[in-house]
């Protein structure tokens, strides 16, 4: 995770996202207090069942689904976001 320019960027990727508030806020209160204590969750910020490792998907979205969160009409939006983005076809 990265502070920016004001932003609050996290690199999941080759390209990192730039949180959007509150969850900017939210990801670096978290960020600071697992820097606070090294030994919770090791150096992941999202610790799976085995604290060396990070979650996977499955405990990731059932983590989320908990507070309320969907993720499968995020993830659909998302890409409809990402096809609108897509130029169309041009053919000679």
């Amino acid at each position: 995770m990265h502070h920016r320019n004001d932003t609050v960027q996290l690199a999941l990727g080759a390209a990192p996202l730039v949180l959007p508030e509150p969850v900017d806020h939210l990801l670096a209160q978290l960020a600071e207090q697992r820097s606070d204590e090294p030994s919770v969750g090791g150096s992941w910020m999202f610790p799976g069942a085995v604290t060396v490792r990070p979650c996977n998907v499955e405990q990731l979205t059932r983590r989320l689904n908990r507070l309320g969160i969907r993720v499968r009409p995020a993830r659909s939006a998302a890409l409809r976001d990402l096809v609108c983005d897509v130029p169309a076809v041009v053919r000679p």
